[in-house]
């Protein structure tokens, strides 16, 4: 997705990636190794600017 002056930046995608990647980012409960899922897609946007720092996620 291209930086725009609204948001910053860009959108990195997280999931799906390569099919034959075992390394694929599962969102769970704090504290636990249980009940987690894999999300069908997972967009990341970090803020490019140091001293506002945020991140902004799109779970599908």
């Amino acid at each position: 997705m291209p930086s725009n002056v609204k948001q910053p930046g860009i959108w990195l995608r997280a999931r799906p990636g390569a099919p034959r990647t075992a390394n694929q980012p599962f969102l769970e409960l704090p504290g636990t190794n249980r009940q987690r899922t894999l999300p069908d897609g997972l967009w990341l946007h970090f803020s490019p600017d140091a001293s506002d720092p945020y991140a902004d996620m799109l779970c599908i």
